[in-house]
């Protein structure tokens, strides 16, 4: 499964992380003013929470660079950042918070979906080494990611691309056969959340922040459901007795398996160290 490091499009060579960004950004701002008007939303304040979305990314995409010294988007921060901007935007304009937040959610996960097309194709947020995965060029080593030689990394990028999409799809439909506000943004949360929970332990990019044998989205996830979980129990959200369910599931899939899982630490570890020295 080979890779382009650059799209060729109008004569020119564009970096394809950039690329499917752009895509997905296009996409996402689409399929909200999309869904506004469906749901005779106020066409202005779609546009107000597509602007501030985007100068939320921006900034967050600037602020991290000038941190590490290298381009790093994190999903997570970029999603909590917009979701919070956009809601305290709402609540200045006076406008019903959750039927805009629905729409915003499923306008991020276009993006990830799209945006992870843009990983598999430069090689970062790759998988484990695996007897058939994805072929990356001497042109990926060049650019800075020579951890992905170590044999073919499993398509994780792909795999997470293609379930986001299908949860865009499905939180769609939802929108569409007006479900209760609120449903949309607690279905992407929790399914969205459980996947990336399981998906992360194939994850092959060992230098991430990692703690009793989690990593950070792991954490973030379940503070995530619990905070979506909690609003649900307070009336903030939606309540539906699958909430409760799902998040106790994860949870407690991590309570007496540490364990089992710490040979995972020491790899990434091993991994962690001898990617160093590659580089």
């Amino acid at each position: 499964m080979k890779t382009r490091l650059t799209i060729h499009l109008f004569g020119r060579h564009i970096n394809a992380f950039h690329f499917f960004g752009v895509l997905g950004f296009i996409g996402g701002a689409a399929l909200g003013i999309a869904l506004g008007n469906f749901c005779h939303l106020r066409l202005a304040v779609m546009l107000y929470l597509t602007l501030t979305s985007a100068a939320v990314s921006f900034l967050l995409a600037i602020v991290a660079k000038w941190i590490t010294g290298e381009e790093t988007i994190v999903y997570y921060h970029h999603e909590i950042a917009i979701l919070v901007s956009c809601a305290l935007l709402l609540r200045a304009l006076r406008e019903p918070i959750l039927p805009y937040l629905d729409i915003t959610v499923l306008g991020i996960g276009t993006l990830l979906a799209f945006g992870r097309l843009g990983c598999h194709s430069v090689g970062c947020c790759y998988g484990r080494p695996a007897e058939k995965g994805v072929v990356y060029s001497h042109a990926h080593v060049e650019a800075g990611f020579a951890a992905v030689t170590r044999g073919c990394p499993s398509p994780v990028q792909l795999i997470e691309s293609a379930f986001v999409f299908l949860t865009v799809i499905t939180g769609t439909f939802l929108i569409l056969h007006h479900s209760p506000p609120g449903t949309t943004l607690i279905v992407y949360t929790l399914i969205y959340g459980s996947f990336r929970f399981g998906m992360e332990f194939f994850r092959g990019d060992a230098d991430r922040p990692y703690w009793l044998a989690l990593s950070e989205a792991q954490w973030t996830t379940l503070i995530l459901m619990l905070v979506c979980t909690s609003f649900s129990i307070v009336g903030w959200f939606p309540f539906y007795w699958w909430e409760m369910a799902v998040s106790t599931a994860v949870l407690l899939s991590r309570l007496d398996d540490r364990a089992l899982w710490a040979p995972e630490t020491n790899w990434r570890k091993g991994h962690k160290i001898e990617t160093e020295r590659e580089r």
